[in-house]
């Protein structure tokens, strides 16, 4: 396998594995649906659900592209379409968040709370 789509697939598995427990573990917390109109619910403090709903945003599309499948089955251009953007995204925030553990993980080494 090229490195580059093996790098690529560890971004994707990475952004959709943050996005779904994210939404599963917000959800568990507060016991409602966590979805885009997060931001619309709360008037003009509804955009501090930002920075959530862009990190959850690849399984939010997921769910929907999902959704639509059922509802107009699978030939659905909408569905695969949604399915395609939730894949980008996923790549997208995957490989943000592993620049974040990458420039972390040496801090937090040199600090002496974990050996190496």
């Amino acid at each position: 396998m090229d490195p580059h789509f093996a790098f690529l697939l560890i971004m994707l598995l990475i952004g959709f594995v943050f996005a779904g427990g994210l939404i599963e573990a917000i959800g568990s917390f507060t016991h409602e649906r966590i979805g885009f109109d997060l931001m619309f619910r709360h008037g003009r403090r509804g955009w501090l659900a930002a920075p959530l709903l862009f990190m959850a945003g690849p399984a939010l599309v997921l769910q929907a592209a999902f959704a639509r499948f059922r509802t107009e089955g699978a030939a659905s251009a909408l569905g695969l379409a949604g399915i395609a953007i939730a894949a980008l995204w996923a790549v997208a925030s995957g490989h943000m968040l592993f620049r974040i553990i990458t420039f972390v993980a040496p801090l937090y080494s040199r600090s002496g709370l974990i050996a190496g």
